[in-house]
């Protein structure tokens, strides 16, 4: 299998769902980040790709989804599933 994108406008189903670090577009500097994202998007980016579930457990205080979610808006993460090669 190869991977599949995840459109923006598609319910992501966090369970099947991988994170992977975005190479091009991205216009924000990490140390801009706020603490809550900047530990997230630092967790992926050492990890990619990571299964999103992996996250929700990593950071069960924080609202992993709404800062994933915001990640991906800021260009520095997007989604896949599938298998990723």
């Amino acid at each position: 299998m190869s991977m599949e994108v995840i459109d923006f406008n598609e319910r992501i189903v966090w369970e099947t769902a991988k994170i992977m670090i975005e190479d091009e577009g991205n216009p924000v500097s990490v140390k801009l980040l706020d603490r809550d994202y900047k530990y997230i998007y630092t967790y992926i980016k050492k990890n990619a790709p990571v299964d999103a579930i992996n996250v929700f457990q990593r950071f069960p205080k924080l609202d992993v989804e709404q800062i994933l979610y915001d990640l991906r808006e800021m260009y520095l993460i997007y989604f896949v599933r599938g298998e990723v090669k």
